[in-house]
């Protein structure tokens, strides 16, 4: 072994220890409270709730494979589960940034240059955004949130929340459209079927985000109040990522929840809610990080087919 495979082992290492312990002083610092909580919870919303993030999850995956599409690489599903399950615990190290660090070496195993890495980290991520704002902001227009833009002090006529609803939509196909042919070059054809598709699961991905959360609520709400859940949660999971210095978002996604929530529940209540699901999502997380070193425990993350260099 030489000494720069000796340094990049240690590098390895010393990731996953910090990750490890990342992780444990995560859930012990911002959790205790969770466990009385999580015993006024139905046991079934609970359960639910954990499977439509595993769910969203394993559609996380789905969009990061797409990405590397558009750059000539499309890894298997199990080894694109693999790292991208592991090295998203990077975000739970202070920084928010360290997932991407830890994906660069599967990217760089699978022959990836530097340049298309970069393309696949961009379109990744302006799909993340774009699809958790317009998607987010569709829903949260259609549940017409009259009273809560009153609050702070808005007002709009009645009649253009679906139009808006229905726009922010359109922006959202849009932006997938327009992210694929600038990732493809100039004179590039659009693949229509692949763009629709990319829309609509990355579409039903926020959806099921936002009825995770609704599924861990006391009473049941109206479709009105699932739409606004759905808009509401989004938006305040996108303000946590935003956030890089906060890790996974800490404090930044419960401080937008009770703002967006504050005239269904009460700050406390929303604050439970929102720590249960935080709970629930991190202890996912570790869970698929688990079971993707398990199915890979020495084998390269990335041993694909290598692609083609830049033009």
């Amino acid at each position: 072994m030489d000494k720069k495979s000796r340094v990049l082992n240690i590098l390895k290492a010393i990731w996953g220890v910090a990750v490890v312990a990342g992780g444990i002083y995560y859930v012990v610092k911002n959790y205790s409270t969770a466990i009385q909580y999580l015993s006024s919870i139905n046991a079934v919303k609970l359960l639910l709730c954990a499977l439509l993030i595993i769910v969203v999850r394993v559609q996380n995956v789905e969009l990061v494979q797409q990405s590397l599409v558009l750059v000539g690489w499309k890894p298997n599903f199990k080894n694109a589960f693999s790292f991208v399950s592991i090295s998203q615990l990077g975000k739970y190290i202070p920084g928010g940034v360290w997932q991407f660090f830890a994906r660069f070496e599967a990217y760089k195993e699978a022959n990836i240059t530097y340049k298309n890495m970069g393309k696949a980290f961009i379109v990744e991520n302006v799909w993340l955004v774009a699809g958790s704002f317009f998607v987010s902001l569709a829903f949260l227009l259609l549940s017409r949130p009259i009273e809560l833009l009153a609050k702070y002090g808005f007002s709009m006529d009645a009649r253009l929340y679906p139009v808006l609803g229905a726009s922010a939509l359109l922006l959202w196909l849009i932006t997938v459209a327009v992210s694929e042919l600038v990732i493809r070059g100039k004179g590039a054809a659009l693949p229509l079927g692949r763009t629709l598709y990319i829309f609509a699961s990355q579409s039903v991905l926020w959806i099921l985000y936002g009825i995770s959360f609704f599924c861990l609520f006391s009473q049941t709400g109206t479709l009105n109040d699932l739409f606004f859940t759905i808009g509401a949660f989004g938006l305040s999971f996108l303000a946590g990522y935003v956030i890089v210095i906060a890790p996974g978002g800490l404090g930044v996604r419960e401080a937008v929840a009770v703002l967006l929530f504050s005239l269904m529940f009460s700050s406390s209540e929303i604050g439970i809610y929102t720590i249960v699901h935080r709970l629930l999502y991190t202890l996912v997380e570790f869970l698929l990080a688990g079971v993707a070193l398990t199915l890979t425990p020495k084998k390269k993350l990335a041993a694909e087919t290598p692609v083609s260099e830049d033009k």
